[in-house]
C-alpha cells in the first residue's frame, strides 16, 4: 500500500508490524526508462501488470492446516517472498530462456507449488499460475503434475497431452504416492479399462494411511470432494463392474475413514444394489444432503414421504420411488421411527423436496407441485409444475400434469409414474 494511504488510517491496521508493511506492499513496478530499455527485457504483456501480492492473500491462505504441519511447513512472510520471486521470474522469461526454479526462485518445489496455488486463487496473479505449474510438473513436483492431469482428465484433454501421462504412470509405478496411482487408474477407467483401475486402485488403497497429510495439500489443489480417494475410487469401478459386495465393503471404510459425502453416496448406490442395510439410509442420506447433494435431498424428502404414508396407502395408492425396489420400500417402512407422527414426516418431506426442487431436481418439483395442488395451493404448485417444465426430459409430463389438473378428480398416478420412469 502507498505511504499516503497509512497516513489517513493508522489506526485500522495498527495491528500490522513493521515487517508485515514491508511485506504488504502492493506497489506496481514503474514501467521501465528510455534509457534502460535497451538493457532492460521488455515485460510480457501478460506478466507486466501483475502487482506484488497483497498480505492478506497469503494471511488467509497460509491458516489452512496443510501449510501448518510437515517438514514444509510454510510460514506468510516465507510465501509472500516465494511469491514476488515467481512473479519476477514470469515477468524476465521470454520463449527461449530457460529456468531453474530452485535456483533462480530459491525455494524448494514443493513450496514453490504452494505458493503458486496461493496466487492462482486472485483474478490479478493467477496467470503466474498457469505459467508456472507446467514447469513444475516437468520438474517433477508430483502435486502439480496431479493438479494438472486431473484438470486434463477432467476436461478431457489428457490424452493430448502424452508428457504429462508419462510423469503421472512413472509416479505411479514408482509407489510412493497414491495421488498419482489413483489418478492413473482414472485415466484408465476413462478408457473402459475397469480391471486395470482396480488394481491401481487396490495399490493406492494399501499405501493410503486415514489421516495422510497429503489429503489435506490435494484438497487445497483441487476443490474439496472432487479428487476420489483411493476406497472411493475402487468402490465406484467395482459398483461398474457389478461387484456389489466388494463396493459396499470399500465405500463402508471409506465412509468410516474420511467421514466424506462421496463415500457415503457410494456406499448408499451400493445397499441400494444390495436391496439391504434399510436402518442406516436415512442416516446416509442425510449426511449427503447435508453436503448439498441435490439427488440425496430428492430421495430423502421421498422415503420420508413414504413413512408418511405408511403401508397400508402405499399399497393403495402406489409409491413411484424408481430408486426403490419393493423389497427396499417394505424394509424402510419397516424401520420408520415412532417418534414422529404421520404430519411430521410430510413436513419433512416437503422441506427436502422444497430443496431439491430449489436446485433444479426435476422430480422434486413434480412432486412439490402435487402435494401442494393436493393442500388447494394452486398457484405455489402452478410455480413447481412450471421449474419442472423448464427441463427438456420432463416439459411433456408437466404439461400433461397441467392438462390432468383441469379435469375434475383426474388420477394422476400414471403421470407420476411415467414422470419417474424417465
Amino acid at each position: 500500500m502507498h505511504a499516503s494511504y497509512w497516513a489517513r488510517a493508522p489506526s485500522a491496521l495498527s495491528h500490522v508490524t513493521r515487517i508485515q508493511r514491508r511485506y504488504a506492499s502492493a506497489r506496481t513496478p514503474r514501467a521501465p526508462s528510455v534509457r534502460n530499455r535497451l538493457r532492460r527485457p521488455v515485460l510480457s504483456p501478460d506478466f507486466g501488470s501483475v502487482p506484488s501480492p497483497p498480505l492478506e492473500l497469503f494471511t488467509s491462505a497460509i491458516d489452512k492446516g496443510p501449510f501448518k504441519q510437515g517438514p514444509n511447513k510454510l510460514g506468510w512472510m516465507e510465501a509472500i517472498d516465494i511469491a514476488r520471486k515467481c512473479i519476477a521470474a514470469a515477468q524476465k522469461s521470454t520463449e527461449t530462456s530457460s529456468l531453474n526454479l530452485e535456483r533462480d526462485i530459491h525455494a524448494d518445489l514443493h513450496k514453490i507449488c504452494l505458493v503458486s496455488q496461493i496466487l492462482g486463487r486472485s483474478p490479478r496473479h493467477s496467470v503466474v499460475t498457469e505459467w508456472i505449474m507446467p514447469k513444475l510438473a516437468h520438474a517433477g513436483n508430483m502435486l502439480a503434475i496431479v493438479s494438472l492431469g486431473y484438470k486434463a482428465l477432467s476436461s478431457s484433454t489428457i490424452n493430448g497431452q502424452p508428457w504429462l501421462l508419462q510423469k503421472i504412470e512413472i509416479l505411479a509405478r514408482e509407489g510412493k504416492a497414491w495421488e498419482p496411482m489413483v489418478l492413473h487408474g482414472s485415466i484408465l477407467e476413462a478408457k473402459g479399462e475397469l480391471r486395470s483401475a482396480a488394481n491401481w486402485y487396490q495399490k493406492a488403497i494399501e499405501i493410503t494411511k486415514p489421516l495422510d497429510n497429503e489429503i489435506n495439500y490435494l484438497s487445497f489443489f483441487i476443490p474439496q470432494g472432487r479428487f476420489p480417494l483411493p476406497l472411493e475410487a475402487f468402490a465406484n469401478v467395482q459398483l461398474k463392474l457389478d461387484e456389489i459386495d466388494k463396493a459396499e465393503e470399500a465405500a463402508n471404510l471409506g465412509a468410516l475413514q474420511y467421514d466424506s459425502p462421496r463415500g457415503y453416496s457410494l456406499l448408499l448406490s451400493a445397499l441400494f444394489k444390495n436391496e439391504s442395510g434399510w436402518d442406516h439410509i436415512e442416516e446416509y442420506l442425510t449426511k449427503c444432503a447435508m453436503s448439498h447433494d441435490v439427488e440425496a435431498c430428492y430421495r430423502l424428502g421421498e422415503i420420508y414421504r413414504l413413512w408418511h404414508l405408511g403401508l397400508e396407502k402405499v399399497e393403495h395408492a402406489g409409491f413411484h420411488g424408481k430408486f426403490l425396489s419393493k423389497k427396499m420400500l417394505r424394509g424402510l417402512l419397516s424401520v420408520s421411527s415412532r417418534y414422529y407422527s404421520p404430519t411430521e414426516y410430510y413436513s419433512m418431506a416437503k422441506e427436502w423436496l422444497e430443496l431439491a426442487a430449489a436446485q433444479g431436481h426435476p422430480l422434486a418439483s413434480l412432486q412439490m407441485a402435487v402435494l401442494l395442488r393436493d393442500e388447494n395451493k394452486a398457484g405455489e404448485a402452478l410455480h413447481y409444475r412450471e421449474l419442472a417444465g423448464r427441463h427438456p426430459k420432463y416439459a411433456a409430463v408437466a404439461t400433461e400434469l397441467q392438462e390432468a389438473w383441469e379435469i375434475s378428480d383426474a388420477d394422476i398416478t400414471s403421470i407420476m409414474r411415467k414422470a419417474v420412469e424417465l
